[in-house]
């Protein structure tokens, strides 16, 4: 065995694994994207499970069965909250019983339907009461008042799930773009799991497991207390310092090309740094990895925005002051909102 080959064997040995799950239409789509679009022979990546989740036989073309996951007799479920929360309520434990978390965990999702937005939402919540990691990838779409709502109480939900349980929740937020193409509306979202997964997958010099734990889970660590926050990645220095300036992060974490780069100056409660592996880049540049829970609140101020305006057109003008402060609407259980 040469000295190259034996390095990679070492590298292939310290991996990680991180589960991806995806969950309704959207989520599935993405997944599959992210598969058929791996860089080839990288050993920059941790070691990938994957699993599917839907309330319709639709999307499994393509996906083995055993790592399919399908209820509600695979009739969907038509952007229905009410219906698909009562449904995941009784699924999402026999699913956690047949396929169980890593460490960590990311979940495709999309937060304008029916069985994404609730089956995604409880997922999350199970997995992180496991103690797991877990990465919300979501989508938000703004082109109806039932999407945008839609959108708009899936978060608020995951924000009152987490103030339940007092577990993180990252969340890495793409807003769908009616002007772009589906391949062109997903390349950020699938970029982002990407980097998720050479960020945890144990391969990077100075950064072990439980430096990424810390890094997600920095209650354990820090003064903060777990709150929804918003995962960012950036390629570009000047653009991590321009989302940072004035936002103050929660975590930050950056994973160097060379130990002769500089690693840019950012406050957080919790810091680390890595080296990228020497052998099998497919991705020959540094990146940045911010938590931060102020960064959220554009997101929800956008979509409450838009969400008034699509009601004042239809004569409904009545708004929550605050996100928690959301009065019953009709299909509301328990700390369940549906907007």
């Amino acid at each position: 065995m040469s000295e190259v080959q034996a390095q990679q064997t070492l590298i292939e040995a310290k991996a990680q694994e991180v589960k991806f799950w995806a969950v309704g239409g959207t989520g599935i789509n993405q997944l599959k994207a992210y598969r058929s679009d791996q860089p080839k022979n990288s050993l920059q990546l941790a070691n990938e499970t994957f699993i599917y989740v839907d309330t319709s036989f639709a999307n499994m073309v393509g996906s083995a069965a055993d790592n399919f996951f399908v209820v509600n007799d695979g009739k969907g479920l038509g952007k229905n909250q009410v219906e698909g929360d009562r449904i995941f309520e009784a699924e999402i434990p026999k699913l956690m019983l047949k396929h169980k978390p890593a460490k960590v965990n990311v979940v495709f999702y999309s937060l304008s339907g029916g069985t994404g937005s609730t089956g995604g939402r409880r997922l999350v919540r199970a997995i992180a009461e496991t103690g797991a990691i877990v990465i919300a990838i979501v989508t938000g779409d703004y082109k109806s008042d039932r999407s945008t709502g839609n959108s708009l109480g899936s978060l608020i939900n995951l924000e009152r799930d987490l103030a339940e349980i007092n577990a993180e929740y990252a969340v890495s937020y793409h807003k769908n773009d009616p002007k772009k193409s589906l391949a062109d509306n997903n390349e950020t979202a699938l970029r982002i799991a990407r980097w998720i997964s050479m960020f945890a997958s144990g391969k990077n010099a100075h950064i072990d497991e439980n430096d990424i734990r810390s890094f997600f889970k920095y209650s354990e660590n820090t003064r903060h207390k777990a709150q929804l926050a918003l995962l960012e990645v950036f390629v570009r220095e000047e653009d991590l310092l321009a989302a940072t300036n004035d936002s103050p992060v929660i975590s930050y974490g950056a994973l160097m090309k060379s130990h002769d780069s500089i690693v840019p100056d950012v406050d957080a409660a919790y810091d680390t740094v890595g080296y990228l592996p020497e052998e099998g880049r497919a991705f020959d540049n540094s990146f940045y990895y911010t938590l931060s829970g102020l960064r959220m609140k554009p997101i929800l101020a956008e979509l409450k925005t838009t969400l008034a305006e699509f009601k004042q057109k239809v004569g409904i003008t009545e708004q929550p002051e605050t996100l928690l402060d959301a009065p019953a609407v009709s299909g509301q259980k328990g700390s369940t909102v549906y907007l």
